[in-house]
């Protein structure tokens, strides 16, 4: 099993809307520096949709807690997140 590795995912529709500006701040993505961070936010590139996909894991561990599923905005008006695993 992958370092990490989420188990026994489950994975479920999610239909908030982020602004571009918070979108732009997730792909940014974080990496922990000091003992205190306690989140990881990483970013894989786009997959042939546009789709992209954003995990939140331990800044110590790096155990994955959450993979949010982005369908980043044509227009500007805002980022759906279509699903959460």
């Amino acid at each position: 099993m992958e370092k990490g590795a989420m188990v026994d995912p489950a994975t479920g529709p999610w239909d908030p809307s982020i602004s571009d500006v918070d979108f732009e701040k997730l792909k940014a993505g974080f990496q922990p520096v000091y003992r205190g961070d306690k989140w990881r936010v990483s970013v894989a590139d786009p997959d042939q949709s546009g789709n992209v996909s954003i995990t939140l894991s331990r800044g110590g561990t790096g155990k994955k807690l959450y993979i949010l599923a982005v369908q980043p905005s044509d227009g500007g008006n805002g980022v759906k997140i279509e699903a959460i695993t």
